[in-house]
């Protein structure tokens, strides 16, 4: 069997690219054996200065059959791969992924430039900059080729077989701490690298300049954006609670209060305590997406996990990646409430601990990324991070990037004016897939388990309060204040669709109210008002259970769950 070699600068990228088969048939005939010799030979030549035994090199067999779990992306194969060099034989386990079609040409460039490019970047940083005694690992399999020319026939990516390696997945029904915190310790070592990476850089636009195929997840800002979702919004939150009835609670209480969602977006967006959680992050940190290998033999219950699949790979926060892991795990607990809510603390405590211990092994610490020391502060943060995903990805995103947006106006027009039985438009052509509803439902079902609903019913409630006490004139103009500077464009704008300006039906304006999926018209603004603070109560009392309030005291915060935290003195 191979041994180990150290890591050189190159021995990540592979400086040539190669045809690959296209069948088992072809891994394992004539033309797979010369494929692998050329693999073989290349990765040797990178790893091990000085290696010359390449004339030496004889492919003895190769064994393909097709991945029985394939992705939706890419056609993937499990080799294993003999070989000898003078009378020395090996064998390797090889997970070999080759793009389905040209349309996810992004993603695959994506994933090949992090395993061609920011990966080797990364090792090369951890081998110069990691204090002596300390450990920090890249939890990543073994790359032995990776090519990439968007040409659909010669990219190609070689890693190693972690499944042949002991390595599996965690099975869906199962919600064991220890496989929690090895997924938690894997996104602590990425996150905690990238922030120190990115330090040594100078900062994030070093970063994304150095690295331009990773893109800055930001969506638009601006008058017709805000227009747009205003108007845009109740449709949409009626219209998924026709398609997805399962989620028609938690819609239909965010309607009575549509014209808030975009303020209480925009406000998420502008906290810089949660913009300075962006680093380099996965993108589709789902369960499914971590392989986890026990640590040690006998009754001790220590794992460690790698993470594969880096098509979603982006510059974000990393809410993002606590949001997906959490999720695989809390939604097969076996109970609710006060379990889940501990789960999900103990989680984010145990992350943000091992986070400080990565940083602080390239000798960095909290303060030099204006993030919170103290872990359970920085855990009610991570939440508040967890309602801007779920704004950001099952609302405002969803309303920018509609196929018809006029198709959907036209019947939510047709329904205010009384036809309660309106035809729904198909929603291939609201949406711009047919399965797209799903996609928010899913993250309705996220922010579910997380908590999310109660910070945004208390959120919305503020907004609910300030806006009664206020001149109606005065916020129009405040809100056209905050357009305005809006207005210039952010640092990178992110969108899979360009809105434009809105001729349709303007929602926000109109006196309407929603109960019980009826429509009727507004004819008391005061009844108005005391029917959204009922909402509000009874948001908060659907999505969470009932917690009293606990007075607050000098250096402590109030988690939203109502557990009271002191705080350590700062430094």
């Amino acid at each position: 069997m191979e041994s180990p070699v150290p890591f050189e600068e190159s021995s990540c990228s592979s400086d040539f690219v190669l045809e690959s088969p296209k069948s088992v048939k072809e891994f394992e005939g004539k033309l797979g054996q010369k494929w692998a010799r050329e693999i073989v030979i290349d990765y040797w030549t990178r790893t091990d200065v000085g290696w010359l035994l390449a004339p030496m090199l004889k492919i003895l067999s190769v064994m393909a059959k097709e991945n029985p779990t394939p992705g939706g992306l890419s056609r993937s194969y499990c080799l294993e791969v003999f070989y000898k060099i003078g009378d020395v034989m090996t064998q390797q386990h090889w997970f070999v992924k080759i793009p389905k079609s040209l349309q996810t040409v992004a993603m695959d460039e994506r994933e090949l430039v992090m395993y061609n490019t920011i990966f080797p970047r990364l090792k090369v940083f951890l081998k110069d900059s990691l204090l002596p005694n300390e450990k920090v690992e890249l939890p990543i399999p073994t790359i032995y080729f990776s090519s990439f020319m968007g040409d659909g026939v010669n990219d190609c990516l070689v890693i190693q077989n972690l499944c042949a390696d002991r390595y599996f997945q965690v099975d869906k029904d199962t919600t064991k701490l220890a496989y929690m915190r090895a997924a938690m310790n894997s996104l602590a070592s990425v996150h905690g690298l990238t922030f120190s990476f990115m330090k040594s850089l100078g900062g994030r636009e070093n970063l994304l300049n150095q690295f331009p195929t990773i893109k800055e997840q930001v969506l638009p800002r601006n008058k017709k954006v805000k227009k747009m979702v205003n108007e845009t919004m109740l449709p949409f939150l009626m219209y998924m609670a026709k398609v997805q009835p399962d989620i028609a609670q938690q819609l239909m209480v965010l309607a009575k209060f549509h014209k808030f969602l975009f303020r209480v977006y925009n406000d998420l967006i502008e906290k810089e305590s949660l913009a300075k959680l962006k680093t380099l992050v996965h993108g589709d940190a789902k369960i499914d997406n971590f392989l986890l290998k026990k640590l040690g033999f006998g009754d001790t219950d220590t794992f460690t996990s790698m993470i594969i699949d880096w098509q979603g790979c982006c510059f974000d926060r990393v809410t993002n990646d606590l949001m997906w892991c959490l999720y695989g795990f809390i939604k097969n607990l076996p109970e609710t409430g006060e379990m889940i809510h501990g789960f999900v603390e103990y989680s984010l405590v145990h992350y943000w601990d091992e986070l400080k211990k990565v940083l602080s092994a390239f000798g960095d610490k909290c303060s030099d990324f204006d993030i919170p020391e103290d872990s359970e502060w920085a855990a009610e943060m991570i939440k508040e991070g967890f309602t801007l995903e779920f704004m950001k990805n099952a609302l405002i995103k969803p309303v920018l990037s509609l196929r018809n947006k006029d198709l959907l106006l036209d019947w939510w027009k047709k329904v205010e004016g009384g036809d309660a039985d309106a035809p729904l438009p198909p929603e291939s052509e609201v949406f711009k897939s047919e399965n797209y509803s799903s996609f928010v439902y899913l993250f309705f079902k996220m922010a579910t388990e997380v908590n999310v609903f109660a910070h945004l019913g208390r959120t919305l409630f503020s907004h609910m309060k300030e806006s009664m006490f206020s001149d109606d004139k005065e916020s129009e103009s405040e809100d056209e204040s905050e357009d305005e500077q809006n207005e210039a464009p952010s640092e990178e704008t992110v969108t899979e669709h360009t809105p434009s300006e809105n001729n349709g039906v303007v929602v926000e304006n109109s006196n309407v109210s929603i109960n019980n999926g009826n429509v009727t018209n507004e004819k008391d603004n005061q009844s108005n008002v005391e029917e959204k603070k009922d909402s509000v109560a009874e948001c908060i009392a659907i999505e969470t259970e009932s917690v009293e309030a606990k007075p607050a005291a000098t250096k402590t915060v109030t988690s939203m769950y109502g557990k009271v935290y002191k705080l350590k003195q700062p430094e």
